[in-house]
């Protein structure tokens, strides 16, 4: 049998949070190291449904969503209907073919 080969430890981990009911400054997570992959963890604010910085919350996730190397990760209720989900509508606008978006029901 074949041996996964170990990773060596992550040598950095840089985690930038802003708490507040809207901010266009995203939680990243970025692991770096010489055995490492390239790859940056955003963690997008969830959609508002109404009130003050709505549109500045889509609009910052249209930002990330749009480069074609972005995989999308869509989390959503499972008893949440399809086409109410606004995030799965902002993932169709930049992935209409379904090819870098994953969706994840949650209970």
């Amino acid at each position: 049998m074949n041996k996964i080969p170990s990773r060596p430890p992550v040598k950095a981990i840089t985690v930038v949070s802003i708490i507040s009911n809207s901010c266009q400054t995203p939680i990243k997570i970025k692991a770096e190291g010489p055995e490492l992959e390239d790859l940056v963890l955003v963690d997008l604010p969830g959609i508002i449904s109404n009130g003050d910085g709505k549109e500045e919350i889509i609009s910052m996730i249209q930002k990330y969503i749009k480069p074609e190397q972005s995989l999308i990760l869509i989390v959503t209720e499972a008893k949440q209907d399809e086409e109410t989900a606004q995030a799965l509508e902002l993932a169709q606008q930049f992935d209409p073919d379904e090819e870098r978006s994953i969706r994840v029901l949650t209970k």
